[in-house]
């Protein structure tokens, strides 16, 4: 395994910053749709305006001679754990919004830089330092508020996006990995190769069970929803070229900002007092997981003392 990548947090944290906004955006497209929509047909929808919108940008950009390497790569394994992954983690946080609000929903699952420290040790052996584990704890500890798992207040659904957390710090960190050895381009085109398919035979499935009926307005929301979406997981993948997943995911949590305006505008509703103290948490758990990283030894392989 190489050292690092090289950093550069003064281009990756704008774009991390531009992730969370159409993150943000995504998330209230989706919750505002999802009573007139399928859930099956927002992710499929979702994945197909992505799969052509980065199909033609990469036909607009990549050199004739490089376009037969953008589907071939030896790691296809990766590709697609990191599709499935990231895939899953869209899907679980779509049907989450379904059972909670748009910002509880979005700060569960941005739990994302809280796990990819955790998911860096299991799969790749990077040391977890012990200054990190206030950050971690203090961040669980606002998992619990925000969840609230107690018989009065606890639901299910909200558990789906906390799930999404964790299968989208799998998908981070797997894209760390695949920048050793591939382009921004393809690990782009190949994650909306495998999740369109993904979103395909979930639709499929969907439309055996129930007939699905689209309207004009059901193709604006898929394609605001695809446009957007795009944006998000673009900015994101450029942002992770540049710095650690580590480093730079808790500044996706600007996007919590932008949800706590769309709940009160749209849907006039506000996280009470102990979602609060949890997504204060949550926040601050995970920028003490960037604060407290040892900044003069950014990498530390266990398994490996090369």
């Amino acid at each position: 395994m190489p050292k690092d990548l090289k950093n550069n947090l003064w281009a990756a944290i704008p774009l991390m910053i531009a992730a969370s906004i159409f993150a943000a955006t995504q998330g209230a497209i989706a919750k505002y749709s999802n009573k007139m929509i399928s859930t099956e047909t927002l992710f499929f929808g979702r994945f197909l305006v992505g799969f052509i919108l980065v199909g033609f940008w990469s036909a607009a950009t990549v050199k004739p001679r490089e376009a037969p390497r953008i589907l071939e790569e030896k790691k296809v394994g990766l590709f697609v754990v990191r599709a499935l992954c990231g895939g899953l983690a869209t899907l679980f946080y779509y049907y989450g919004l379904k059972y909670t609000s748009l910002s509880v929903a979005t700060v569960l699952f941005m739990t994302i830089p809280i796990f990819v420290p955790i998911v860096a040790r299991i799969w790749l052996g990077v040391k977890i330092f012990h200054s990190l584990w206030w950050g971690l704890s203090v961040a669980f500890a606002g998992i619990l508020c925000v969840i609230q798992p107690s018989p009065k207040f606890f639901t299910w659904g909200a558990l789906l996006p906390l799930c999404s957390g964790i299968l989208g710090a799998i998908s981070t960190v797997a894209v760390r990995v695949l920048h050793y050895t591939s382009s921004s381009k393809k690990i782009l085109f190949q994650y909306f190769f495998y999740c369109m398919l993904l979103g395909l035979v979930i639709f499929v499935i969907k439309a055996m069970v129930s007939p699905i009926v689209f309207s004009r307005t059901d193709y604006i929301y898929l394609l605001s929803l695809g446009v957007s979406g795009t944006c998000f997981q673009m900015f994101l993948i450029f942002a992770v070229r540049f710095a650690p997943a580590r480093m730079i995911t808790p500044f996706n949590y600007v996007a919590i900002i932008f949800t706590l305006g769309f709940d009160f505008f749209l849907w006039h509703k506000s996280p009470n007092i102990f979602q609060v103290i949890g997504i204060v948490g949550i926040i601050l758990g995970a920028v003490l997981v960037v604060l407290l990283f040892p900044k003069k030894n950014p990498t530390v392989y266990v398994k490996s003392k090369k």
